[in-house]
């Protein structure tokens, strides 16, 4: 009975502080990491004080039911830390159920997203930190049901500048079109989308958002792609979908834009602010269409003047056929000695009048132009061939004028826009600037309280623990400087970009994957590859990467061993295989060993052994082995 009755106090002990826990975990504003630690003490000294002296025969059914117990509330510390808190973010994202074809190479590395959230009802203008301008009007995003979407938003966006970013978020970079596989060379990659409580969210038609994504090249012959996720293959949406805009300056204040048009070259257009539009060239007179003689008229030979009529000078052997009722008096006035012939126009197009006078008398002929035989048949050829020239010279005409209106006005916006985004970029700027000024305080604040808990820990039992946490704050501040520098790298990369002063503008009609890419057919020698380590090692791989220096490509390849190399080609390059990374420099390629017939290339491969699945400090790393701020030298 004493056995039963101690057995239930400590299970009463226990599960008394766990409805505590659970109660206070319902009151949002009273449950935190103190309250666990309130709770487990005070559960810890009572069962030290059962433990100190409790029946000698009971002592180690005691023990195993303190464990138990411990067991209950360690298990629900666990859940309380890793459930979401008050006011805690997180971020989730609703699946569909057609499986994606983009599959990252390695799990747990990946390009990280950006995220911004505002009102969908009023729209905002976005500015990521790769320094591209995302315009949301209002009203711009649709739910599944079709319906206009209200209150807070959340957008998702990454941005792919390089290589290295392609590989290692799994995105294809070839483009098939019919039957002849390319390679593509990217000037802004975008991966964007948007989401309201998880749900994910479509564009409106009605109110498309604009995307001004920084170029990473001056390439202007690139066409807009959109990533069919599902098959992995691009759909091309179009080679006038994207409009390539030159900002004056290298940074985002005071950011204007210049439209560069297609049929002039890039280089025509730097330094110089003034838009330039092309006229097609001014058609000749149409000439009137030729008509056949009806031999039954009286024809006349009439000398046209060169300044007067010149839809009918094209015409050799032209004559007039007179088409009025006078015309029975053509040959008895033909034998008069007229002091003056006179061709006029007519009252209606394409009729005119022969006029003879002499002193006091005139006669006037209604009269047509007419051609017999050959000439006839050379005059409607002829025609032909002006009627065509003319009908197209007409429609460019028209299409130019109205592609210059759509420009103008398009310009217009921009430049309305951009003017609203340098208000809100010093806007930004302000809040910043004060964001800092309170982050110098919080960090004194925190360094305060570093003091203060280090003198407590110091004076806690749990010395051990104490320890651990002071080594982890150490890891973290170590963390925190690396970091720190990538930062500064990435600045770097950014500002290397914006020098570029060129952005590619376009609207989208969906969320997904954007590209502005130009499709090459380059000329590649085969070759065996085989890699291996200083140790003579070899190197397999599920996927292999190949970037080419100076150029924005990406070559993968997946459990082969050909490869495609250009002869001239600088190359270094990547693989993955499970959890690790190997990479080869363009030192190990130049001193790759080579033979001919067959052609093989044998390349040495270098261990990364930092963590793999840190995206900055791996990037970084890439980088810097190379030498250079950008692996594509943007």
């Amino acid at each position: 009975m004493l056995q039963t009755i101690f057995i239930h106090l400590i299970q009463y002990n226990a599960m008394n502080h766990y409805d505590d826990l659970l109660r206070e975990k319902e009151k949002h504003d009273l449950f935190d990491d103190s309250s666990m630690k309130e709770h487990w003490e005070a559960m810890e000294k009572k069962m030290d004080t059962h433990i100190q002296k409790p029946p000698g025969k009971y002592r180690k059914l005691v023990l195993v039911t303190i464990s138990a117990a411990a067991v209950v509330l360690i298990v629900f510390f666990t859940y309380t830390l890793l459930k979401e808190k008050p006011g805690q973010k997180t971020e989730t994202i609703a699946t569909t159920g057609a499986r994606s074809a983009i599959i990252p190479p390695l799990d747990g590395l990946n390009v990280p997203y950006e995220i911004f959230s505002f009102n969908a009802a009023t729209g905002d203008t976005l500015f990521t930190l790769n320094g591209s301008v995302i315009i949301f009007p209002k009203n711009a995003v649709l739910n599944s049901k079709g319906e206009i979407v209200n209150g807070n938003i959340e957008v998702r966006t990454r941005e792919f500048n390089d290589p290295f970013d392609y590989s290692i978020a799994g995105i294809p970079m070839d483009y098939d079109s019919a039957g002849v596989k390319y390679q593509f060379i990217s000037s802004a990659m975008i991966d964007i989308t948007a989401y309201q409580n998880g749900e994910p969210l479509q564009v409106n038609p009605g109110a498309k958002p604009q995307l001004n994504l920084v170029s990473t090249n001056k390439e202007r012959r690139t066409s807009l792609y959109k990533l069919d996720t599902v098959s992995g293959k691009w759909m091309n949406k179009g080679v006038d979908e994207v409009n390539l805009v030159q900002s004056r300056m290298a940074n985002t204040v005071d950011l204007t834009s210049e439209p560069i048009y297609a049929d002039n070259t890039l280089s025509d257009y730097e330094g110089n602010g003034d838009a330039v539009s092309f006229e097609a060239p001014i058609p000749e007179n149409m000439p009137a269409p030729p008509q056949k003689a009806s031999n039954v008229n009286p024809l006349i030979n009439i000398i046209i003047d060169p300044q007067s009529f010149k839809e009918l000078l094209v015409y050799d052997g032209l004559q007039f056929e007179v088409t009025d009722a006078k015309a029975s008096q053509v040959a008895e006035d033909s034998k008069m000695d007229w002091g003056n012939i006179e061709l006029i126009r007519g009252e209606a197009d394409g009729t005119y009048k022969v006029v003879f006078s002499t002193g006091n008398k005139k006669v006037t002929y209604n009269v047509k132009p007419v051609l017999q035989g050959k000439d006839f048949v050379a005059a409607e050829k002829l025609y032909q061939d002006k009627l065509k020239e003319y009908t197209r010279i007409q429609m460019d005409r028209k299409k130019n004028e109205a592609e210059d209106q759509r420009l103008s006005a398009q310009q217009d916006l921009t430049t309305k826009q951009l003017e609203e985004n340098n208000k809100k970029i010093e806007e930004l700027n302000k809040r910043t600037e004060e964001l800092n000024k309170l982050i110098a305080i919080r960090n004194k604040y925190i360094e305060t309280e570093n003091i203060r808990i280090d003198s407590l820990n110091r004076a806690n039992r749990r010395r051990r623990d104490s320890i651990i946490k002071v080594n982890n704050e150490l890891a973290e501040r170590q963390k925190a400087d690396f970091e720190k520098q990538m930062a500064i790298w990435e600045q770097k990369n950014r500002t290397a970009a914006l020098q570029q002063n060129l952005l590619r503008s376009f609207t989208i009609d969906g969320f997904g994957y954007w590209n502005c890419d130009m499709p090459t057919l380059p000329a590649t020698q085969q070759y065996v590859v085989n890699f291996k380590t200083e140790k003579s090692d070899a190197v397999t791989y599920n996927t292999l990467c190949i970037a080419t220096e100076g150029i924005n490509r990406i070559q993968n390849y997946y459990n082969t061993n050909s490869i495609g190399l250009i002869n001239s080609g600088k190359y270094f390059g990547w693989v993955f295989n499970a959890n690790q990374f190997y990479y080869f420099t363009r030192v190990n390629f130049n001193n790759a060993e080579r033979t001919n017939n067959p052609n093989t290339i044998s390349i040495l491969m270098n261990l990364y052994e930092g963590d793999v699945k840190n995206y900055n400090e791996l990037k970084g790393y890439i980088f810097n082995v190379n030498n250079s701020n950008d692996i594509s030298k943007k």
